[in-house]
């Protein structure tokens, strides 16, 4: 079995436990991270690690703040205020979309987060909209796109916010790529 595939398969079994008990307690976000944390460094420690990295957002409704933690292959996590962003999985969170964009895995911590500094530093503190913030995703997927086209070229964008979890509709990174074969031919722009 992959790694992903047993990371949702134990995290449906613990879903599926809280539903059976049926005691009016369900795990919150902050709560998942945790043991999150303690599947991935207790795969660590038995030498079999877990080889991907896990991006959990969710809302807490008593502190009344977004929750995004990360937890990667040898089972440290972190947390970060806002937004989340894995090679074509992105997440909004919080009901004035501010980037803090300081979360971030794989390509995405490469190459994303760069830009979407940049774009925060412009603003000078201000929130960005719910459109300007997609617009920053759309152009953050489409660089990661262009530098590893062995991915998919779908992604969703994930809003988080005390009104629930709601999930964009499949977009697609554009790229245009004549001016990258042109580049590599020699020819001049």
């Amino acid at each position: 079995m992959a790694d992903a595939q047993f990371v949702t398969k134990i995290i449906d079994s613990i879903v599926l436990d809280d539903s059976v008990a049926d005691d009016g307690t369900s795990m919150s976000a902050k709560s998942m991270l945790t043991w999150l944390t303690r599947v991935y460094y207790n795969r660590r420690t038995k030498i079999d690690p877990l080889w991907n990295s896990v991006v959990v957002a969710g809302f807490d409704h008593q502190t009344k703040q977004p929750v995004l933690g990360c937890v990667n292959l040898l089972g440290y996590s972190w947390e970060d205020s806002i937004i989340g962003l894995h090679l074509f999985q992105c997440c909004i969170i919080g009901a004035r979309f501010r980037l803090e964009l300081r979360l971030g895995t794989g390509m995405g911590a490469h190459f994303g987060l760069a830009y979407m500094r940049g774009r925060k530093d412009a603003k000078k503190g201000a929130s960005f909209t719910l459109a300007e913030a997609q617009e920053v995703i759309q152009k953050t997927m489409d660089t990661l796109y262009a530098r590893d086209a062995r991915s998919w070229r779908e992604y969703e964008v994930i809003k988080v916010d005390a009104s629930g979890v709601e999930k964009s509709a499949k977009q697609k990174a554009n790229v245009a790529w004549k001016p990258f074969a042109d580049y590599q031919q020699g020819r001049q722009h």
